[in-house]
């Protein structure tokens, strides 16, 4: 992803700061490049991102108080403007049921916490392809 022209703006939604700056940090280290990197604490903070900035990838919590990952991610598919803007999910979380769910709403892929960064990597060079 060096070619400038395939920079996208990614919203990173943790409730923890800490792990949000681990991932930007990640993404950072792997070599990944974005116009920003936007942050916001559950998915209530970040449906009034994705209404104020457009976004082309969503890493995503699953479990967060106010608005959880899934209620949020549902509310997206459901949405005209957002259903097609791929979504990681990194959780700590391995529940299979709520996996399966989340792979029919359309996740672009599933990291589990603590991860490596070049899996990070890796899952978002796919879908920046998958995007091309």
């Amino acid at each position: 992803m060096t070619d400038s022209n395939k920079k996208i703006h990614i919203l990173v939604v943790d409730d923890s700061p800490i792990i949000r700056k681990y991932i930007q940090r990640a993404l950072s280290v792997c070599g990944i490049e974005a116009d920003r990197i936007l942050e916001a604490e559950n998915g209530k903070v970040a449906l009034g991102v994705l209404a104020e900035e457009t976004v082309g990838l969503v890493i995503l919590d699953l479990n967060m108080p106010v608005m959880d990952g899934p209620s949020f991610l549902l509310y997206m598919r459901m949405d005209e403007g957002y259903k097609d803007i791929p979504v990681a999910i990194v959780s700590t979380e391995c529940n299979v049921l709520k996996r399966s769910v989340l792979e029919r709403l359309g996740i672009a892929g599933y990291l589990r916490k603590p991860f490596n960064p070049r899996d990070m990597k890796e899952l978002i060079e796919k879908q920046m392809e998958a995007a091309a």
